[in-house]
Formats: C-alpha cells, sequence, structure tokens
C-alpha cells in the first residue's frame, strides 16, 4: 500500500490523511501544516511537500508498473507459442 509505504519511510503517523487533504485542497502546504492539525499531527510545511512528492511518485511508478507488466507477459506468451522463449526448458 502507498500510505503506508509512505509513513515507515518518512517516519510519520499521519501521511494517508496528509496525502488525501493535500489531494483534495490542492498544494497549500503552510495553510494545512497550519490550520488542519487534526489531519497532519505534527508535519509542518516541509514535511508535507516531501510526503506529497514521494506520494505522486509512488503513484507514478504503480502507473508505469501497471503499463509495463501486461506488455512482458504478453511478450512472454507470444515468444512461448513461437518457441523462441530464451527460458524454456524444452529440449526438443
Amino acid at each position: 500500500d502507498i500510505l503506508q509505504a509512505i509513513n515507515q519511510e518518512l517516519g510519520v503517523q499521519n501521511g494517508g490523511r496528509s496525502c488525501m487533504l493535500i489531494d483534495r485542497r490542492g498544494k497549500h502546504y503552510p495553510f494545512i501544516s497550519r490550520y488542519r492539525k487534526e489531519a497532519t499531527g505534527t508535519l509542518n510545511d516541509e514535511q508535507l511537500r516531501n510526503l506529497n512528492e514521494r506520494l505522486t511518485y509512488l503513484r507514478n511508478l504503480e502507473d508505469k508498473k501497471n503499463q509495463v507488466l501486461p506488455a512482458l507477459r504478453t511478450r512472454q506468451a507470444d515468444r512461448r507459442t513461437e518457441g523462441t522463449d530464451p527460458g524454456s526448458t524444452d529440449a526438443g
């Protein structure tokens, strides 16, 4: 889970709620860190910015993974069908 990874990587407790708040409100880090303490806890605007950057990176990585893996599976299946899969153990 992306939010759990962010919490662990950045050592924060309320990362998930903070990320959702940032998504809804835009990137108004100083406002969020000052006036939304119930959602952010002790996170300051710099920590919120880091949290949002990491969230964006991990979401983009997940999107890319979801694009690449099906293509690789299709390619591997095509190679098996053609009998050119280098991982094949068939002696022929």
